[in-house]
């Protein structure tokens, strides 16, 4: 738990990358590059998955902040696409 003041700056930081992200999705989907759009997004939401599930000590802003980016992933997914 001594740590956890350090990745508190982290957490918005990494929120910021999820949307970065999914900007970076939209313009790999508007050159006509699904595939590319798709992975990323995966990354993202593979992010999101591992700090909504967050090891014991860490705060619960963690959890938070794993679901916003999901969130964000999920939302600039196109909800057609298995």
């Amino acid at each position: 738990m001594g740590t956890s003041p350090l990745l508190l700056p982290q957490l918005a930081q990494f929120k910021q990358l999820a949307q970065q992200i999914s900007s970076l999705a939209n313009a790999y989907e508007q050159n006509g590059h699904a595939a590319s759009a798709q992975a990323v997004l995966l990354m993202a939401d593979t992010l999101g998955r591992q700090y909504a599930s967050p090891s014991p000590g860490e705060p619960t802003v963690s959890r938070r902040v794993g679901i916003a980016i999901e969130n964000i992933a999920l939302q600039a997914m196109d909800p057609n696409t298995p």
